[in-house]
């Protein structure tokens, strides 16, 4: 049988095609991390809190549901992950050892905190970390937290497009803060609203927010009186 130039060239060019299928496929099953290198650090996170969630909330003891943000076990089923919100700092050696605000003191974390939702009610986080170069689940809890963190997401607050929510904690003083800046904007920049620890901690009572210079000259006097506790 006579194979005509045209069907030699088609069946090359199949035969091309399917040696680069093959190489491709196999490049990806020798180095996942390719796919992991395409999504987002954010995508990264939500991906590791739903692959683990189910594991974690398996680990609640039973009876202790309520304490984790749970009516029962059934509502395990229900339960998804929203959008995560990472962990910044500022620690007291930057604030005591800075004579003006011209320095950026708010320092991003590796740690990402992620809400546990059933039915759009926040329940409960779950910690995600990066640990040596890999994103991993850590720990789940914090409902009261998680709860504090519905209502300020039912207000609105850092549920514009072009913002950037993060969790605050000041761990010397075991007090948080809600911090939201745009994207193309300075994390100092941004709105701070206090949460519930840092009102009670830091006797802010019921301010709604603090601006940044505020902020510092607060930490500065509080981080003041834990050096004078200590000596």
């Amino acid at each position: 049988m006579l194979i005509s130039k045209r069907n030699i060239l088609i069946l090359i060019g199949g035969s091309v095609l399917g040696v680069l299928f093959f190489v491709n496929q196999n490049s990806l099953a020798q180095d996942p991390l390719r796919y992991e290198n395409n999504l987002s650090t954010e995508q990264l996170v939500t991906k590791t809190a739903a692959q683990n969630l189910m594991t974690w909330l398996a680990k609640i003891p039973a009876g202790q549901e309520r304490s984790y943000g749970f009516t029962d076990r059934q509502e395990f089923e229900q339960a998804t992950v929203g959008q995560p919100i990472r962990m910044a700092t500022i620690d007291p050696q930057s604030v005591q050892a800075q004579a003006n605000l011209e320095h950026k003191l708010v320092k991003q974390m590796q740690v990402w905190r992620v809400p546990v939702l059933v039915k759009g009610d926040y329940r409960a986080l779950l910690t995600v970390a990066r640990v040596e170069g890999s994103y991993r689940t850590v720990e789940i809890g914090a409902a009261g937290l998680a709860g504090e963190l519905g209502h300020f997401a039912q207000a609105g607050i850092g549920k514009q497009a072009n913002d950037r929510t993060y969790i605050l904690r000041i761990f010397q003083l075991r007090s948080d803060f809600i911090l939201v800046a745009p994207v193309e904007a300075e994390l100092e920049d941004g709105e701070i609203y206090p949460m519930q620890s840092a009102r009670i901690y830091l006797g802010l009572g019921t301010r709604l927010t603090i601006d940044y210079p505020g902020l510092v000259e607060i930490l500065r006097q509080n981080f003041a009186k834990l050096n004078l506790e200590s000596r």
